[in-house]
């Protein structure tokens, strides 16, 4: 262990470069699973880390759709139709929000959108209210 700490040390002081070229044949059983323990370590730190970010961005993406509910519903109570009135984030928080249905984001049309929701809505049109 302190043999590990002298060579961190060095490395850390610049006296040791290691480059891609490096295949640590030199490293003791225990220096080996060391730099494998932390290597374990840290790729569970940066699994960790893009999960929260990505639930950041879930969170992020539920609160405009939550945002853009009322005046999508009412928009769609009152029969307007208009593509650029009701858009497709409008449709889209319909369907996930009272429908409980996500479909692709960047593939699915605007008028493919619609028709799910006329469909939804006719089945289930207390979800609506």
């Amino acid at each position: 262990d302190e043999q590990h700490n002298n060579l961190i040390r060095r490395q850390d002081h610049g006296r040791i470069d290691f480059d891609d070229s490096y295949d640590g044949k030199d490293l003791t059983p225990d220096e080996a699973k060391d730099i494998t323990d932390e290597l374990r370590e840290i790729k569970s730190m940066i699994r960790a880390r893009v999960e929260r970010q990505g639930t950041d961005k879930e969170r992020r993406e539920r609160e405009r759709m939550e945002s853009l509910l009322p005046e999508a519903m009412w928009m769609f109570r009152t029969a307007e139709r208009r593509k650029k009135v009701l858009t497709r984030d409008h449709i889209r928080s319909i369907l996930v929000l009272r429908f409980g249905i996500d479909l692709p984001k960047r593939t699915t049309k605007r008028d493919t959108m619609l028709e799910e929701l006329e469909k939804q809505s006719a089945k289930y049109p207390e979800r609506l209210v």
